[in-house]
This record gives C-alpha cells, structure tokens and sequence, in this order.
C-alpha cells in the first residue's frame, strides 16, 4: 500500500520529508516531532521520535525509504507538564517576593515599632524604626529574649524587664493578647531621632502553618518638643 494511503492523516508532513530522502539520498532524523494521528476512534496529540534511510537496490539505485520510529508522547507530555509545574512555581515565588517587598515597605516604613516574636518571645524580627529610636543593629536584639534586649537596659521603676517578660508570658500561656505600659530613660533612646518617654506595648498571639508566634506592636510616646525638632 503507499504510504499517502497508509499515513493519510500524517502525510502532508512525512511526504516531503519521504521525498526528500528518495531524491537526495540523504538520511533524515526528526526528534519529538509533533504527528496527530486518529487512533481509537478519534485524533490524538502524538509525539514521535524517527529516522527516514535510503534502501538501495543492487544498482545502488535508490529503491525505498527505511522508517525507524519510536513514540515519545508520554515522556514529552512528562517533561511539558514539570515545565508548567516549574514556571507556575516560579511565577509564585516572585509574587511571593514583591508581596514581602510590598509589606517590608510598610514594615520599615511606620514610627511605631512592630515586631515578631516566637512563643517563647524570643525575637524573630523587627522593624527599622525599633531600632533606629534607640540607635540599634538587629543585631543587637535578634534571637534575644525580648524582656531582655538592650532597649529595656536604661530603664528605670520597678522592674521594666519583667513588666515585659510577664506580659510575654502571658501571650505564651495561651491568651490572645496581652500588654504592657513602661517609662523609658531618655538614655535609653540616646543619639536617636526621638527622644522617647514611653512605651505602651501589646503582644499578639497568632496561629501559623510554622507553629504559634507573637506580634508585638507597640507605641513610642515622644515629647512635643522632640517631635518638633526633629522636623
């Protein structure tokens, strides 16, 4: 049977290659080539790997076409699909990374100071203005229990650290919320912007896929005057 007749659905694509190969003589290799074909009733998206050989006769005249074939769809299906998986992913973690952008904008960009705690109130992060009011590095306060970084050094009445560490506590135990109200030594916000006479703060307890954490939001209550001469 010709191959126009067996390859009907196919043939306007293999027939130049075919005849190719029957009038130059030269071999032909075509990788995960793209050949729908009708199979159980219906067109299916087909993948196929194949070499077209001249088969010369005993004149050295060239008397046919020696097709090799292998169908490759599902490894190219296989590989497309990770592609996808791959990009989709991609794509998600750049949206992740202008999100966190975004929101580190905001973060840094607020005078009130925002932190995150773990649940033992260990300090897992801080926002800039935290820390330049009392001309800190994260350093300096990172991993640290929060009732014990350097902000509370210069504080005076009563025990300001265990005010704060009680109130840790307390959001650790389990209860939503809970605050705190200190006095805050002009020392202790030395060689900053603001000097600073209190600190109302509350912690948060949030529920997150990485286990328990606290929100610590807490609010800088600074002199007229200080305000004023820092514009």
């Amino acid at each position: 049977m010709p191959g126009r007749e067996c390859w009907t659905d196919i043939w306007e694509a293999i027939g130049p290659q075919i005849e190719q190969v029957m009038t130059t003589g030269e071999p032909t290799w075509h990788e995960d080539q793209y050949l729908p074909i009708e199979r159980n009733g219906r067109l299916e998206d087909v993948w196929w790997t194949y070499s077209y050989s001249p088969v010369r006769d005993e004149e050295g005249r060239i008397a046919a076409t020696l097709v090799v074939c292998q169908e490759t769809t599902k490894r190219v299906v296989s590989q497309r699909e990770r592609e996808l998986l791959l990009e989709e992913r991609r794509q998600a973690e750049e949206s992740l990374r202008q999100s966190e952008a975004r929101l580190r904008a905001i973060y840094d960009g607020t005078y009130e100071y925002i932190g995150l705690l773990a649940a033992d109130g260990t300090v897992l992060s801080t926002n800039r203005a935290s820390l330049e009011f009392a001309n800190m590095r994260a350093d300096d306060v990172m991993g640290r229990p929060f009732a014990e970084t350097p902000w509370f050094v210069n504080t005076p009445g009563g025990n300001p650290a265990s005010t704060v560490r009680s109130a840790s506590s307390e959001q650790e135990s389990g209860d939503h919320s809970a605050g705190f109200r200190i006095t805050v030594h002009p020392a202790a916000s030395a060689g900053a912007v603001f000097q600073v006479e209190s600190m109302n703060g509350a912690f948060h307890g949030v529920i997150t896929t990485a286990g328990p954490l606290g929100i610590l939001t807490t609010r800088l209550c600074v002199p007229f005057e200080s305000h004023t001469r820092s514009s």
